[in-house]
């Protein structure tokens, strides 16, 4: 999807698509949507790749994902460039299997890659899914919201995971079982 908005729907069942949703988002916004359907070949529950200044905004993903790929991720598998995604949140399991290749596996997002004057933000997310990896050799990234990515070059140390105002420190599983960094991410 090049421009223009998907707002409100739903999927269940099982696909092999690689997004859930959208395989692409391009300027795009993707507000309030739900994957329920089990990826076979995914990427991403909501979309496999968002690009530019797209948003995706209060979606969820429960359907569990697998792919024979490097990169995997709950609600994106790949943010490239100046996206945001705010108040999503991964129930999912996601699962890598069969690669030999360096592998990128987050709750949230798979990998991100950000450039000079375009930092891509990851605000009010949470994952309680669980992540996995099967018959792979090479070197694994894994985290909870989302892994830091270098895409060969590419600046990441801008990237801005922010739960909730003010909040400065990483997320991690532990943080959605805390009953004071649930309450402030649900205000």
């Amino acid at each position: 999807m090049t421009s223009g908005t998907i707002s409100y729907c739903k999927t269940i069942g099982s696909s092999s698509n690689a997004g859930g949703i959208v395989y692409q988002l391009k300027g795009g916004l993707i507000v309030a949507c739900e994957n329920n359907m089990t990826l076979t070949s995914g990427i991403g529950g909501i979309a496999a790749e968002v690009y530019g200044t797209s948003k995706i905004i209060g979606c969820s993903n429960t359907g569990n994902i697998t792919f024979n790929g490097y990169i995997a991720g709950g609600i994106v598998g790949e943010l490239i460039g100046k996206g945001l995604i705010l108040c999503c949140y991964n129930r999912g399991t996601i699962t890598i299997q069969n690669q030999s290749n360096n592998i990128y596996i987050g709750g949230i997002a798979g990998s991100v890659t950000s450039y000079p004057q375009e930092t891509p933000t990851i605000a009010r997310c949470y994952n309680t899914g669980s992540l996995k990896f099967s018959k792979c050799t090479g070197k694994l990234y894994m985290a909870h919201i989302c892994p830091v990515y270098d895409g060969g070059g590419y600046y990441h140390s801008g990237v801005t995971y922010s739960p909730y105002p003010g909040y400065t420190g990483g997320v991690y599983y532990e943080d959605v079982y805390n009953s004071s960094f649930v309450t402030k991410l649900n205000n």
